[in-house]
């Protein structure tokens, strides 16, 4: 017995604590139940048919009319006054139960449904049958801005753009509301849950979307790896879509060597049956911007950066480029990656000492080192390094050696890194640069 009462119990709470058709379902079977049970005990009691006591003046026991007049006294105490005397104690109780399940029950589990449901919509829970729509996976500080773009462009329309982000709904709204006007504001639907659940990104109908945008999270270790999974459950979607379009995928990779083996390898082959897949990196992108292009924006507002050399190294030239950069984070490393492409100039076919450097400064430095090193171990392979611990009041130098070839094999390019341990403030780094 004991057994049965959890089970119910358990089954009950779950019920009550799920959708609002459940709650309803669990109501009106209660609603049922009860009723039977008056219309079975009132068959304890003679019940007179109204039409026919006005014509005939006797009590006669009609079942259509017991439901009836059970019916009315269940659903409106006012019949009461209706009821012959000897009826009143049982109409009484009907009436109570009447006015407990409908007036108190009922109205209790609507108004409760109406607060579940604008809890669900503020959480992000509810989930909508979009078409046509813009979808965004993740959410980080550049979203914000992606989205404003996204409405300031005439192509994409009036579209709906949905957020799916493992934080929290209003604290997405918070941070969008400040970059976007009303009515751009009501075309934001968000939806809380994780980009690695298939059954989660089927909530997405990325099938009949316009465009998708593949972000990730902030502050995410494995951000790459996460993506590339989550691509891969979007492409088995897309596999069981018979007729389904191919569907533009923008994806952020935040790792240049990850962005670099999509875009030098046939990896993605298999999806672009299924998607339109368009890698991308923001800190490599903005590399070009600072380095390549050199200029942001446009008209009066367009910010022009300078040259890398500020005048021509020619081949008689004995200057070099010794370009510093303070932090070793993605910008930083971006930064002096593309750097590395571009500091090639003609003095050093004539003189092999004239070398373009590269130096990192960080209070990381050497964990910052092993991570970019292994990242690009080819380039290492062939080219030595510096590395300077400043981060005390002595200074350590360390001049590490190719890690694969040697003599005339290794130190043939015209570019060097060097790793500073410390802080770009303290006199003894200042010094150290300008040496």
């Amino acid at each position: 017995m004991n057994l049965l009462t959890r089970l119910f119990a358990l089954h009950f709470d779950r019920s009550f604590s799920g959708k609002g058709w459940r709650q309803l379902a669990w109501l009106f079977g209660v609603i049922v139940t009860v009723f039977l049970l008056i219309y079975l005990v009132s068959f304890a009691f003679i019940f007179p048919e109204p039409s026919l006591e006005e014509w005939t003046g006797i009590d006669k026991d009609v079942p259509m009319g017991r439901l009836l007049q059970l019916i009315c006294l269940f659903i409106d105490p006012g019949n009461i006054v209706e009821v012959p005397p000897y009826l009143r104690w049982f109409s009484l109780l009907v009436v109570v139960l009447g006015l407990i399940l409908f007036c108190g029950l009922l109205i209790s589990v609507i108004s409760n449904m109406l607060e579940r449901r604008v809890e669900r919509y503020r959480e992000g829970d509810i989930v909508y049958p979009l078409q046509n729509h813009i979808v965004i996976i993740g959410f980080d500080n550049m979203v914000p801005t992606l989205i404003q773009q996204i409405c300031d462009d005439t192509h994409y329309g009036n579209c709906h753009i949905l957020i799916q982000s493992t934080q929290p709904a209003q604290e997405i709204r918070s941070k969008i509301h400040t970059e976007l006007d009303a009515k751009n504001e009501k075309r934001i639907v968000v939806l809380r849950a994780r980009r690695d659940s298939i059954e989660e990104l089927e909530k997405l109908y990325t099938t009949k979307a316009r465009e998708v945008f593949l972000i990730g999270e902030r502050n995410e270790h494995d951000h790459d790896s996460l993506n590339i999974d989550c691509l891969k459950k979007i492409v088995d979607i897309h596999k069981r879509c018979n007729k389904c379009s191919l569907i533009p995928f923008t994806v952020l990779f935040e790792y240049q060597t990850t962005f670099a083996a999509f875009q030098l390898t046939d990896l993605s082959a298999e999806w672009r049956k299924y998607i339109e897949f368009h890698p991308f990196n923001f800190y490599e992108g903005w590399a070009k911007k600072i380095l390549v292009s050199r200029q942001y924006g446009k008209g009066e507002n367009c910010i022009e950066y300078p040259p890398l050399d500020r005048e021509a190294i020619t081949y008689e030239s004995e200057k070099h480029v010794h370009l510093v950069i303070i932090g070793m984070s993605r910008m930083g490393v971006a930064i002096g990656v593309e750097a590395a492409h571009l500091l090639h100039f003609p003095n050093f076919c004539r003189d092999k000492n004239i070398k373009s450097v590269i130096t990192f400064i960080d209070e990381n430095a050497d964990r910052e080192m092993n991570f970019f090193c292994g990242r690009y171990r080819h380039y290492f392979e062939i080219s030595s390094t510096h590395y300077y611990d400043m981060s005390k009041d002595e200074r350590h130098e360390r001049f590490v050696l190719p890690t694969r070839f040697k003599g005339k094999d290794a130190d043939f390019l015209d570019v060097e890194f060097e790793f500073i341990k410390g802080r770009a403030e303290t006199p003894a780094i200042q010094n150290l640069i300008k040496e």
